[in-house]
């Protein structure tokens, strides 16, 4: 799945993680190791 975050510094980052879709409402869900990827770029600077 592709997502696009923004850092702490502002800046916008588009990456690819590992995620899991719901076939009924469609909501994502990151693996451990995707959301790890996530807050690891969300809070550098």
């Amino acid at each position: 799945m592709e997502v696009e975050i923004k850092k702490a510094d502002g800046e916008c980052v588009s990456l690819r993680v590992s995620a899991y879709v719901c076939d009924t409402c469609g909501e994502a869900y990151y693996t451990p190791e995707g959301s790890r990827k996530l807050d690891r770029i969300a809070y550098s600077r």
